[in-house]
């Protein structure tokens, strides 16, 4: 049975060196406004990539600018004494190629002013790539840890910080996982290999980063912690498609969503699937990170009704989203009869609430402590006769909307 489709992927990389440059005052424009002051990224066909709000009280925000594969900085901005900083992505200009290159990305705040990212250099025609940190106040910079994929092939995987922000944590396609110790400085690497083809059978990450799971749940030293996989009699056989596993808020509970069997007729998307098919489920198992079944939420077996977790509200609260796929030839199948309800993980019980407002997350915009409002936005100007661009600078608008606790 063929259920993925696969498409070819032809990708340039281009690499690239992390190197520190501080910005002048010609790569940005700071304006005062009536509330608030906005900042202008002067170099023309730069993107805000991605925003990482500081943990705490911290005032730094630091901004993704994103030119191209070859082109990125970190830009650090003070919402209260409006200072910038910047450190650039610069283009290894000899030819070096190389697959990793991607390992090469901010990563997130350690601390209030502590920024941790990892960077690449050339040396003797070689890509050599490493884990920095950078604290913004005092703009020293500080290397973690140096020549880090010498024996490993990096592509695409997951990095990521454990919620004290003192293990990173570093998965290869190819199956090697790394545990880096921020604190002693040391590595490991698991025993065990995680193979995950981007982009099939991913490693997924809890909402903490204390656990992964592919398959199983293991912790960051690659101890199992569950396996259990609870049994349920609904499922006449060995069932390796349609199945998905989800971490809840605060890692309290991990959702295992999935079908009885595998057949075809679960599909939403055959027709326009790209990669992977996106499926309906039958049933649904609560547990604890440990394995402990808490609740099984499961619909009537035949019934070509369909069950899922539509979002949690809360570590203990999600929303239940209840349907039926209506067949249609040479098309997707149709969502019909649905409804929504509240479910209480702890007592079981739920309760009919109205059809939820699309989420729409476009990552412009942000709150910084519920004291200022962040808006990511592109200046795009271009010459209707010529068609010549004269303005593509990303543009970020701070708006202060309460002075409680601002100092």
């Amino acid at each position: 049975m063929g259920l993925r489709k696969f498409t070819t992927l032809v990708i340039i990389l281009i690499s690239s060196l992390f190197s520190l440059a501080f910005s002048t005052s010609g790569n940005y424009q700071l304006t005062d406004t009536s509330n608030g002051f906005t900042i202008e990224v002067k170099n023309i066909g730069t993107r805000v990539q991605g925003t990482y709000l500081p943990p705490g009280k911290g005032n730094w925000v630091a901004y993704w600018l994103y030119y191209d594969s070859s082109e990125s900085d970190l830009f650090f901005v003070n919402a209260i004494t409006k200072q910038a900083k910047r450190i650039g992505f610069s283009r290894v200009n000899d030819g070096q190629y190389d697959h990793s290159i991607d390992f090469v990305r901010p990563i997130g705040f350690l601390s209030e002013s502590d920024f941790i990212y990892t960077s690449a250099r050339v040396v003797n025609k070689k890509v050599i790539y490493s884990i920095r940190s950078f604290h913004i106040s005092s703009g020293k910079e500080t290397l973690l840890f140096d020549n880090v994929l010498k024996n490993i092939d990096f592509y695409r995987g997951p990095i990521w910080l454990n919620k004290k922000k003192d293990v990173l944590m570093m998965a290869s396609n190819t199956g090697e996982i790394v545990h880096y110790n921020l604190k002693k400085r040391n590595l490991f690497v698991l025993k065990k290999k995680f193979p995950a083809e981007w982009p099939y059978d991913a490693i997924s990450i809890s909402s903490t980063g204390n656990y992964f799971e592919a398959e199983d749940i293991y912790d960051l030293n690659g101890t199992v912690l569950n396996k259990t996989h609870n049994k349920n009699p609904n499922v006449k056989a060995s069932q390796n498609i349609f199945k998905r596993t989800e971490f809840g808020l605060d890692d309290n509970y991990v959702a295992r969503s999935y079908t009885f069997d595998d057949s075809d007729k679960h599909i939403l998307d055959p027709q326009t699937a790209m990669f992977d098919y996106s499926f309906a489920t039958q049933a649904i198992d609560i547990e604890r990170v440990s394995g402990e079944l808490v609740r099984r939420i499961q619909i009537k077996p035949g019934s070509n009704r369909y069950v899922e977790l539509h979002s949690w509200l809360s570590p203990e609260t999600v929303v239940l989203h209840y349907f039926k796929l209506k067949p249609v030839e040479n098309e997707d199948p149709v969502i019909i009869n649905s409804s929504y309800v509240k479910y209480d993980i702890r007592t079981g019980k739920s309760k009919n609430i109205p059809t939820p407002q699309p989420k729409y997350e476009d990552q412009r915009s942000f709150t910084l402590r519920k004291e200022w409002e962040i808006q990511v936005r592109q200046d795009f100007r271009q010459d209707k006769k010529s068609d010549k661009v004269i303005k593509d600078n990303a543009i970020i608008q701070y708006t202060k909307v309460s002075s409680k606790g601002v100092k």
